[in-house]
């Protein structure tokens, strides 16, 4: 998780990066994978970056303090295991490894020199080793801080989804006074394998008050770019409705066009001139494909009365009038199908249309009523569960500089 000390979570070495839910838990929360430390050699690590002393210093500073601080600590399992050894202290060896860190200074002594004056880290006496004051422990873990920390949390977006950089970020939000966290979020291009930057991020300001003070003002830009921002909490739940909206429109589409037609059939009845009689049916044939055939001339559908080998069988439209449409396309009434098979189609007229749709509006009563009887409900859990459609877990943001390897995600569309 990339925060404003200037470091990821895959910074560590150890610990897979921090993944916000793409459309973010509902409840705001930040889930952290953890995972085995890479290994590196003095080869892998990028060579020190180029900065004046006092830069270099406060970059240094911002990095170990965020390694050791109230986000990351509790959640770098490689750290955790460390600082468990030896009272908490940590070698500075052991903690250039890390290759955020490294690229600042491979140097121990300019390391120590930077964290002179710093309350939350401590350097041994013989400045060898590095721990966390005692003295400020880590805040405890639990529902009521999760929460706190969402309403102090901003979302963020507008920033170029190439190029853009954890240090650009930090660098970008510091003129607008602390802040104990930024996330950048990304989401997997699995055709090539590769993270990409979402051009949007997750800001934990140190307090409400400091959040809304950044909210209040206009006119944010990065460049020439108004930056969009909001609360976590109003972007979760700005993504939860279009979510539900999203849903709702699936419905509409998977609703079935003989649903549609019972309730023109309690309204004013079954559309007129829209019933075909179908003969001359060849050996095999389905009732799927005529229906795609006819859906392929525009035409929908909405039911048809015939079973695989029967010599005759009847399809209701769904549009009034669309009967003549079909018969448009038969010559000599002849609706050709795929693989050279074709059938006989006559539209219903008159007398002999009314009686066969009012059979079939008693038809459709009678299956809705045997459907509505007290006690009788849907088996197995319908649409949404057992297909892993609705309950599937949830995707999930990555933060800093991704790792594909052993991160699960899923993609995401949107922001």
């Amino acid at each position: 998780m990339a925060n404003v000390n200037g470091s990821t979570n895959t910074d560590s070495q150890n610990n897979e990066e921090t993944k916000v839910n793409e459309e973010v838990n509902e409840n705001g929360s930040d889930t952290n994978k953890e995972g085995t430390p890479a290994k590196e050699s003095a080869a892998d690590v990028k060579a020190e970056v180029i900065l004046n002393p006092e830069l270099r210093a406060k970059k240094i500073k911002r990095q170990i303090e965020y390694y050791f601080g109230d986000f990351n600590l509790p959640s770098d399992k490689f750290l955790r295991e460390e600082v468990k050894q030896k009272d908490g202290w940590v070698a500075l060896e052991t903690m250039l490894k890390f290759k955020r860190l490294a690229s600042l200074t491979q140097d121990p002594a300019v390391i120590v020199e930077a964290l002179l004056g710093s309350e939350l880290v401590q350097i041994s006496e013989d400045k060898t080793e590095v721990r966390r004051n005692p003295d400020k422990p880590l805040p405890e873990e639990s529902e009521a801080r999760r929460k706190e920390i969402l309403k102090r949390t901003v979302y963020v977006k507008g920033f170029p989804e190439e190029g853009f950089t954890i240090d650009n970020a930090l660098d970008y939000f510091e003129e607008f006074g602390p802040t104990d966290d930024v996330v950048l979020r990304f989401w997997q291009d699995k055709a090539t394998k590769t993270w990409k930057f979402k051009g949007s991020v997750f800001v934990k300001f140190p307090s409400r008050e400091a959040a809304s003070a950044f909210l209040a003002r206009e006119d944010v830009k990065y460049g020439d770019e108004v930056l969009i921002k909001m609360f976590q909490e109003e972007y979760i739940e700005q993504k939860r409705k279009e979510r539900l909206e999203q849903k709702e429109q699936k419905m509409l589409k998977r609703k079935r066009p003989e649903s549609e037609m019972e309730d023109k059939a309690d309204e004013k009845g079954l559309p007129k001139n829209a019933t075909l009689h179908m003969t001359k049916i060849p050996e095999g044939l389905v009732r799927e494909t005529v229906k795609e055939q006819l859906e392929g001339l525009g035409i929908s559908v909405a039911f048809i009365d015939y079973n695989k080998g029967d010599s005759e069988g009847w399809i209701r439209l769904f549009e009034e009038g669309s009967a003549e449409k079909v018969m448009k396309e038969c010559e000599d009434g002849i609706l050709k199908l795929k693989d050279g098979q074709e059938v006989t189609l006559k539209p219903l007229e008159g007398e002999e249309e009314e009686k066969f749709l009012e059979s079939a509006r008693k038809s459709i009563l009678d299956r809705r009523s045997k459907h509505n009887k007290p006690g009788r409900g849907r088996r197995g859990g319908g649409r949404g569960r057992g297909r892993g459609g609705w309950g599937r877990g949830r995707r999930h943001d990555s933060s800093g500089e991704p790792q594909a390897k052993g991160v699960k995600t899923t993609f995401d569309d949107d922001d």
